[in-house]
């Protein structure tokens, strides 16, 4: 009977941005008539682009859309065609905020009895009907799905603010193997049973848009990275819906002197949530011996988190 754990990594904690008009020069809160500009204080920009490709972590640089609503109301119906839609360059890091300018620059209505709504997401989709529909494909799950919730604003300065949270649970692999593991086994591939995959985000309700579940294969792994004793990084992270329930099965493929060995419905059970948990971080560490797979485990710095499993 082959033991297996795993440990959890919680999210990034969330971006924050806090929204609030005029700069220097230009009043706080303006009477009518007055063009006042929306401004964002973020996180420094620096460092490269965060590629769609990739879960955006602390010091990654994504490219956020931010679009607006007005209206005199004190309720914004989000299904409503935006009144604008701009970008903003945002710095991963929940601390020490600076100002973000969006692109291109927007400002409120003149009327001061009208406010100005803002919601922003990434990554980049197509707005219509208060859904966005990614633009880029993301078969193997590997957008990191975030989204600032509702942020209403006249001209004054409130210390209003955008809340950047992911919308996924993570799932990453690592590999080992033990002593009794034959030299030279590759790993083959690595599937999810079940799992949901983003395709877009609904504006109005603030929940993720989801394809039906599926066998979600892994990316990243082409057969060729051997299993040593020493754990390292398999594949690449897949941002999918947080399951129902506390297991996650997997198949798993290994080759071995050119035979192909299989282990169906490998079973991780999470201790603690009774479910996965939207905004976590789960690294399986997957430990390979000559007859059979292990999950090993650890606990994370940041929330504490335990699991077992059995593979008979």
């Amino acid at each position: 009977m082959k033991r297996m754990r795993y440990f959890i990594v919680p999210a990034l904690t969330a971006f924050m941005l806090s929204a609030c008009s005029g700069d220097e020069g230009m009043p706080a809160a303006g009477d009518d008539g007055e063009k006042v500009l929306i401004e964002l204080n973020g996180m420094t920009v620096s460092g490269d682009d965060a590629s769609l490709k990739a879960p955006v972590n602390t010091g990654d640089r994504f490219t956020a859309s931010v679009a607006g609503w007005e209206a005199a109301e004190d309720a914004q119906n989000y299904a409503f065609a935006a009144t604008w839609q701009s970008t903003a360059e945002v710095t991963a890091s929940p601390d020490e905020p600076q100002t973000v300018t969006l692109s291109p620059l927007r400002y409120y209505n003149p009327d001061n009895d009208v406010k100005t709504y803002m919601k922003a997401w990434y990554p980049e989709g197509t707005l219509a009907n208060g859904v966005v529909t990614f633009t880029a494909a993301n078969a193997d799950a590997s957008a990191d799905v975030m989204l600032a919730s509702e942020v209403g604003s006249k001209k004054d300065c409130t210390g209003k603010t955008l809340a950047f949270a992911h919308k996924t649970t993570q799932i990453k692999f690592l590999i080992k193997g033990d002593a009794s593991l034959a030299g030279g086994t590759l790993l083959e591939g690595i599937v999810i049973k079940g799992a949901e995959v983003p395709r877009g985000i609904d504006l109005v309700s603030d929940n993720v848009v989801y394809n039906t579940a599926d066998d979600l294969e892994v990316p990243g792994i082409d057969g060729t990275q051997t299993i040593t004793a020493d754990g390292v990084e398999a594949g690449e992270p897949v941002m999918i819906r947080p399951m129902t329930g506390n297991t996650l099965t997997l198949d798993v493929k290994t080759v071995s002197e050119g035979v192909e060995h299989t282990f169906p419905n490998v079973t991780a059970t999470i201790d603690n949530d009774a479910s996965f948990v939207e905004g976590k971080a789960y690294t399986i560490t997957l430990t390979f011996k000559q007859e059979g797979v292990a999950l090993t485990a650890t606990v994370s710095e940041w929330t504490e988190g335990t699991g077992s499993s059995e593979i008979i």
